[in-house]
């Protein structure tokens, strides 16, 4: 008889715990990446937001100054 030390059960064990660690790193991943999207499409919104307000008060004080030309 022969003593044999493979155990096929650590191998499963083993392939599904690389599994589960590489479904894990892709689900970081994904997180990391829809993190760092969302925290862009913020700063993108704030500064066109700045630079559409310096555009309507553009607008505004060169309305103002046409109606006053209007007027005299």
């Amino acid at each position: 008889m022969r003593v044999s030390s493979y155990n096929p059960q650590s191998r499963y064990r083993r392939r599904n715990s690389e599994r589960m660690s590489a479904f894990l790193v892709v689900l970081i991943t994904l997180g990391i990446a829809f993190g760092l999207g969302f925290w862009m499409g913020g700063q993108n919104a704030g500064r066109q937001e700045r630079v559409l307000k310096t555009e309507v008060e553009d607008l505004l004080n060169q309305r103002e100054t046409l109606q006053d030309e209007v007027t005299e």
